[in-house]
């Protein structure tokens, strides 16, 4: 009876050791096959040990699978005893039947200290099976490494004509394969006037695709051309900018759409209308109450939508202003702005 008691007891303590000792001790679950290995989970330790690895020709190898999107940048800590540990990162699509016939996406070696940080950067969606490897009986042995990912973004934002002093741009981020980002992820619109440093104006966290980004530029952009650009990223997003736009900013309205209340009032006038091509086009005006200040001068080639800016001038003591261009192809559309407020459009044809 004792007997049994006693068996029963040793029983309970093995299995609670057990228990234990399963919660305590780190996985090595790590696969001997590709079709066999485990996931990879992104900023999670994991251990894994040679040793229980596949045996082929003197070298043992263990494999785990990593999740990719085209773009990540993976970076891997990780350390053995075993120096001469090596980690392998195979192309997505990599089996256990096309191993022998695929090389490796990247080689990577442990530092003399058993340490080292192994950066990558995918360049497919998929799964990459990963690699470790010891070769000889005294390397084999344990292992841990951390992974950590950081998508990629593109970004953009639909260009307006012309820039209002206040307003909003449409935004949005995709991941390179084209998938639009529509949370996580944060936007900042930043300008500046020539070489000056990035200047933010307005920033808003993605909600669709795409999202509108509000801004408020300083007065002193009125009637410039200021270059823009987005710049996105967000915790586990790498940080991205957009294209840069040189933009042309007529504040509170934009060429073409009259003045903004301002009581300035803006003229121009153009001579001659009809010009043949490699001949100058002669733009003349006035401005009142705004002796000294910058006049833009803008033009829109026919059959286009866009305005540019074509020049600057300055008004004159009387309010007075002018300009000339030669004309190399196409008839065009002017129009001269002081701050918010614009002269009529005028038309010159080039003639044939």
């Amino acid at each position: 009876m004792r007997s049994r008691r006693l068996y029963w007891l040793t029983t309970v303590l093995v299995t609670a050791l057990s228990s234990v000792l399963a919660f305590s001790l780190p996985a090595t679950a790590a696969g001997g096959t590709i079709a066999g290995a485990p996931a990879v989970t992104p900023s999670v330790q994991q251990f894994g040990n040679t040793s229980d690895g596949a045996l082929i020709s003197g070298c043992r190898y263990q494999y785990w699978l990593l999740s990719t999107v085209a773009g990540d940048q993976i970076t891997f800590d990780w350390e053995s005893a075993s120096k001469s540990l090596r980690l392998a990162v195979y192309p997505v699509g990599t089996t256990d039947f096309s191993l022998g016939d695929t090389r490796a996406f990247v080689y990577f070696f442990l530092n003399d200290n058993g340490k080292a940080q192994s950066v990558l950067t995918a360049p497919k969606s998929g799964t990459m099976p990963v690699e470790f490897l010891t070769c000889g009986t005294s390397s084999h042995g344990p292992y841990d490494f951390l992974a950590t990912v950081r998508h990629a973004t593109v970004v953009s934002f639909q260009r307006p004509a012309v820039l209002a002093r206040t307003g909003t741009l449409q935004v949005s981020v995709h991941n390179p394969d084209g998938a639009a980002i529509t949370a996580g992820v944060g936007a900042t619109v930043q300008v500046r006037l020539g070489s000056e440093a990035w200047m933010p104006v307005g920033s808003a966290t993605l909600t669709g695709d795409p999202t509108p980004v509000s801004y408020s530029l300083p007065a002193s952009y009125d009637g410039r051309t200021a270059q823009v650009r987005v710049v996105a990223g967000g915790v586990g997003y790498l940080s991205a900018a957009s294209a840069t736009a040189s933009i042309p900013v007529q504040g509170t309205t934009g060429p073409g759409s009259g003045g903004g209340g301002s009581k300035i009032h803006v003229s121009l006038k153009a001579s001659p209308k009809t010009v043949k091509r490699l001949h100058s086009v002669h733009l003349k005006g006035r401005a009142t109450h705004a002796a000294g200040a910058r006049v833009t001068i803008y033009q829109r080639q026919e059959g286009r939508s866009r305005w540019e800016v074509e020049g600057t001038t300055r008004v004159s003591r009387k309010g007075k202003f002018g300009y000339s261009e030669v004309i190399h192809q196409g008839s065009r559309y002017y129009r001269a702005c002081v701050g918010s407020s614009c002269s009529r459009v005028v038309y010159v044809r080039l003639r044939a």
